[in-house]
């Protein structure tokens, strides 16, 4: 299978939010298939970055390639076969992006991987099923992506049958050979009034599908109130303000050991955890400083509370005692109460991780620092 990877789907899948369901998951590491992250991808997040809303712990021109990479994604380019797909497709939302995205799924025979709903409402494919069609290597990919826009209440393809017989078109696709179609035999008149019967009901079902997404999105927001409402209830209490000095308490522990752990098979690192006043921070070879502290957590109240943490250079006299730091990139977390207890939330809500995945996260941070560092020699 081919595969298109939506915006927000790829920047699950690079920092490991829990928002990617697991098929996808297994999807996109399934080595079978073929993912792709489009041009119009690294636009968006490029644009939002710029904008502020979507922080990025490198600019997006060294990080889209880099998760890209590491994730064995391919790269898809607009072409003008995706943009002329652009004004046939209905106006079911108005985000450009995903509009595009869509485009080039349709146009390339590719699954549109995306938790949009309104995505997969587009497109009533008329598909004349002929020697010709059979004989090209190219609909083929065309057909797939068609396919995998349906779903088990929505068919988009009607199939029309020209001067071909059933065993033809069951030889090619049994999957179409069992789908009702129009025969071009029945004449013009015929076909026409089954692709108005098509499209009336294909509309139908998209008023449908667009009230059903509407009123899952409404679910959706009340749920997000409410878990918003019910975190910072909690957090503003005696109780909330233990769970949050637990739960750093609990990172401490969890980048601990991993510094044990990796100190024991890459000893040319050197991780060493110190405790401070205000925290901890791990030195790494002399060369990066990882801060962490908290801000604003009381004995009463956490309400206001972040999690700062700060990668840094560390500067040395020449007796070898610190002298000062030269700070290389800042991050701010937000606790937030879920179903599954405390986790850190970034500054805009987007990424939320455990203390573990937040441990995996950093210790990408370190490793590009260093990256950095080296480069600059």
């Amino acid at each position: 299978m081919r595969i298109l990877l939506d915006t927000c789907e790829f920047l699950w899948l690079v920092t490991g939010d829990a928002k990617l369901s697991m098929a996808a998951v297994s999807a996109v590491r399934d080595p079978q298939n073929q993912v792709f992250l489009s041009a119009v991808s690294f636009w968006e997040i490029s644009l939002k970055h710029s904008l502020g809303k979507l922080p990025l712990p490198q600019p997006p021109a060294q990080f889209v390639p880099l998760q890209r990479e590491k994730h064995l994604i391919a790269p898809l380019a607009l072409d003008e076969a995706a943009v002329g797909q652009l004004s046939g497709l209905p106006l079911l939302h108005r985000d450009p992006f995903d509009r595009m995205l869509i485009c080039q799924a349709l146009a390339h025979g590719l699954t549109f991987a995306s938790s949009d709903s309104l995505a997969r409402q587009y497109a009533v494919a008329l598909l004349v099923l002929s020697a010709f069609f059979f004989s090209k290597k190219w609909p083929r990919a065309e057909l797939d992506g068609l396919f995998a826009l349906e779903t088990t209440s929505r068919k988009v393809i009607l199939p029309v049958w020209k001067d071909v017989s059933e065993d033809e078109v069951r030889k090619y696709s049994p999957v179409l050979a069992g789908r009702y179609a129009a025969k071009a035999s029945d004449g013009v008149d015929s076909i026409v009034a089954q692709i108005k019967q098509a499209v009336q009901a294909a509309d139908r079902a998209r008023e449908i599908s667009s009230l059903d997404a509407a009123m899952s999105r409404i679910k959706k927001l009340d749920q997000t109130l409410k878990e918003k409402a019910d975190s910072e209830t909690f957090l503003a209490t005696p109780k909330g303000a233990v769970a949050v000095e637990q739960q750093f308490a609990a990172l401490r522990q969890a980048l601990e050991s991993t510094v044990l752990t990796l100190n024991s098979s890459a000893t040319a690192l050197a991780l060493k955890l110190h405790i401070t006043q205000q925290g901890f921070f791990i030195r790494c070879s002399n060369a990066l400083d990882l801060h962490f502290r908290t801000k604003d957590l009381y004995i009463n109240s956490a309400s206001d509370c972040s999690l700062l943490i700060d990668l840094s250079c560390p500067q040395f006299d020449d007796a070898g005692n610190w002298e000062s730091a030269r700070k290389l990139t800042a991050f701010e977390f937000k606790p937030v109460l879920r179903n599954s207890g405390l986790i850190w939330a970034n500054t805009t809500g987007m990424q939320l991780f455990g203390n573990d995945d937040l441990v995996a996260y950093l210790l990408d941070v370190v490793v590009d620092g260093f990256e950095r560092l080296n480069n600059r020699r």
